[in-house]
């Protein structure tokens, strides 16, 4: 598949635009749809759904950072015999961070996460329509998360002044040393975990690009 280079997404519009043909993005909102509609059928809405919503809120800053360090950037690993590698995508697109094509979450791993998620919330709130509030707002998070992501990797550069800054933190994190500014929608989580420095006391990194040293189109 050709690639999109950032050049030629330069607006809001056509950000909008790319988001809508990603099939991590179109599965996202409809899954949306189907679990917003399905909690509104159950019903018997209450003060603990807020309250489930809030506490995603407030951790998610923090699950992103720690899937971004420890899973993402991840080193491939045996156990048993069998390889491990979940940030092998991650390094394809450090290497091409430029190619939208290959920027948004695989289907795969987010149907395994909605899974992982609904057996969590099934063990811990227990109550069907508490499960649904929270797969639905994990959903939405998921959703923001690939919007904000796909906003970093383009030219179009936000007016609104928190956006911009996560749009300019983010590409330090790619152009100028992968090991600090980690959060994608926020950076609250980089802030409170010392992993947002001034980036000119930081040196520019030889593998931002090439994670793990690695030669660039292998695994």
């Amino acid at each position: 598949m050709a690639q999109t280079v950032v050049k030629a997404v330069d607006t809001k519009w056509l950000a909008l635009r790319a988001l809508s043909r990603g099939t991590a993005p179109r599965y996202l909102a409809a899954a949306i749809v189907v679990l917003a509609t399905a909690r509104a059928w159950v019903g018997g809405f209450g003060w603990v759904d807020p309250a489930v919503v809030g506490f995603l809120v407030v951790v998610q800053p923090f699950v992103e950072w720690l899937i971004h360090v420890h899973v993402l950037h991840a080193r491939p690993r045996s156990v048993a015999g069998l390889r491990l590698d979940p940030g092998r995508d991650h390094r394809a697109h450090h290497r091409n961070p430029h190619d939208l094509t290959i920027l948004f979450f695989p289907l795969s791993s987010l149907v395994a996460g909605q899974l992982a998620f609904a057996l969590a919330f099934t063990l811990t709130l227990g109550r069907l329509p508490l499960v649904l509030t929270g797969l639905t707002t994990v959903s939405a998070l998921s959703l923001y998360y690939e919007w904000i992501h796909l906003l970093a990797h383009t030219a179009y550069r936000p007016r609104i002044a928190y956006f911009r800054n996560i749009w300019r933190a983010h590409r330090l994190h790619h152009y100028r040393n992968e090991n600090y500014w980690f959060g994608i929608t926020n950076t609250i989580a980089d802030r409170v975990l010392r992993t947002f420095p001034d980036p000119k006391a930081v040196p520019t990194s030889p593998t931002a690009q090439n994670i793990l040293g690695e030669v660039a189109g292998t695994d």
